[in-house]
């Protein structure tokens, strides 16, 4: 550790604890953070289920780097119980020795594993200042009421233990208020922080220079949780009815997980291995997003999309389910086109329109809208507030 970072704001440092960094999780924006507020002059640390190679290939900002892999969301073979128990006894080590060298520092969680596991360590080892951010609370729709219960009790236990919670969207935080003690009085609403370089485009392209090209390609990126392969169905019976309607057409697809077999032998069975890319996780969005003609949020999860904020950043006009972290980014008629939750046929309806209507896709290619709040920069200035206003500064 640099003694410049060891004197960052009077002997204190930020320690991140991220269980993934997949380009469709939200998560990854808290790696925005923690990069731009390495650059604020603040010793910062990274926890996470990373591997060298894939952290030489992120260019992340910080002090230093610490691999513990049972903080993953999700574990494979067996004794997964016994793995958690000592990936937990990891981070107790790990910030025990922290709390040697440093007088105070925060810990930020981000990500429900890592979330649960990462604030329970810290309380352990007597950390004071512990933060979540809360990209989607554990319990929610579409699960069974037993795993609701569950998880809703164990996160009330969890947040006694939580110093300050972080809130993507005013909805969470009235939720969060109605189900948490004295949730509102620790919790701020701050936006998810995009990667504003790579994916800020200066002028807006319309349909001139965008539709004629053939074939059209739409795009989508597909969300960590309980709802991704109804998300990824929903978006190849989109692409797969666009074709036969003979739509010079080709779908993209950002994202993996154990569907992808299976989905190459659809795609092979109905002859749409052509038409339909799985591109895998991209390590830079920003080059395929910028080629992208359509942007498609199909994932009936609340938790906000940054690639709806990325879209509109690279003047791709948006359709999405009208789910409520969506509606605090996009302006129906305006930048999107919104459709109820779960209705597919609305959802194809949309997006033929968008292809059909050059008028209607050269007013949402081109819409003016201000997502400067989304910058990296705006949303670190307003971590370092929280930082020192919860360590009393």
């Amino acid at each position: 550790m640099s003694s410049q970072g060891a004197r960052a704001l009077r002997n204190r440092a930020v320690v991140y604890i991220i269980d993934t960094f997949a380009p469709g999780a939200p998560e990854r924006a808290g790696l925005a953070v923690m990069n731009r507020v390495a650059h604020e002059g603040i010793a910062t640390f990274l926890v996470a289920p990373i591997t060298p190679e894939e952290a030489a290939g992120m260019q992340l900002s910080c002090e230093e780097i610490f691999s513990i892999p049972e903080i993953a969301p999700h574990l494979t073979g067996t004794f997964t119980f016994h793995k958690r128990i000592h990936g937990f006894l990891k981070l107790c080590r790990l910030l025990y020795d922290l709390s040697l060298e440093y007088t105070d520092f925060v810990v930020h969680t981000h990500g429900a594993t890592a979330g649960f596991w990462g604030r329970w360590a810290a309380w352990t080892v007597g950390v004071g200042h512990t933060v979540h951010t809360v990209y989607q609370f554990p319990f929610g729709p579409y699960m069974p009421a037993y795993r609701w219960w569950f998880a809703y009790i164990v996160e009330y236990m969890t947040s006694w233990v939580t110093s300050e919670y972080i809130c993507l969207s005013a909805k969470d935080r009235a939720l969060g208020s109605k189900l948490f003690p004295y949730f509102a009085k620790r919790c701020a609403v701050i936006n998810a922080g995009v990667d504003w370089q790579q994916f800020y485009t200066p002028e807006p392209q319309g349909s001139a220079m965008r539709l004629p090209a053939s074939p059209i390609v739409i795009g989508v990126i597909l969300e960590i949780g309980a709802t991704q392969q109804r998300s990824l169905h929903a978006f190849l019976k989109l692409v797969e009815q666009l074709y036969v309607m003979g739509v010079p057409i080709r779908g993209e697809i950002i994202g993996d997980g154990p569907w992808r077999w299976e989905v190459t032998q659809w795609l092979l069975e109905r002859g749409l291995s052509s038409e339909i890319k799985v591109l895998g996780w991209q390590a830079q969005t920003a080059a395929v997003i910028k080629t992208w003609h359509i942007f498609v949020h199909c994932s009936l999860s609340d938790t906000p999309s940054v690639g709806v904020v990325q879209a509109r950043l690279s003047w791709v006009p948006v359709v999405a389910y009208h789910v409520g972290a969506v509606d605090d980014m996009m302006k129906n008629e305006k930048n999107s086109l919104l459709v109820v939750p779960g209705d597919e046929a609305a959802l194809f309806k949309a997006v033929y329109r968008v292809i059909i209507d050059r008028p209607l896709y050269e007013r949402l290619a081109t819409y003016q809208e201000n997502l400067h709040d989304y910058s990296e920069a705006v949303v670190c200035l307003r971590h370092v507030k929280l930082y020192k206003n919860i360590a009393g500064e």
